[in-house]
């Protein structure tokens, strides 16, 4: 678990994540920051669903801002119950 976890910032998230496999990912880079600048750091989940093939799907959004100005934009959806081959 990460240290965010730990301290239990991210306790509203409805799953343990590291249990589920990312399905899609999409990052958008808004603007630029320099070392040492202070950032703001949204983290939220942003709904749950089933899929059709009934596995079930977590999406996760993440935004960064500077000065109230938006950085970056990433939106993150989790699957879980999905076999992967461990070949």
């Amino acid at each position: 678990m990460g240290e965010a976890g730990k301290q239990g910032i991210l306790n509203n998230i409805s799953s343990d994540i590291r249990n589920t496999n990312l399905t899609k990912c999409s990052i958008v880079y808004k603007g630029q920051c320099k070392a040492g600048d202070e950032l703001d750091i949204s983290v939220w989940q942003d709904g749950e669903e089933e899929s059709n093939d009934d596995q079930f799907l977590t999406h996760i959004k993440v935004e960064i801002e500077k000065d109230g100005k938006n950085l970056c934009s990433a939106n993150f959806t989790f699957i879980q119950n999905q076999i992967i081959s461990h070949l």
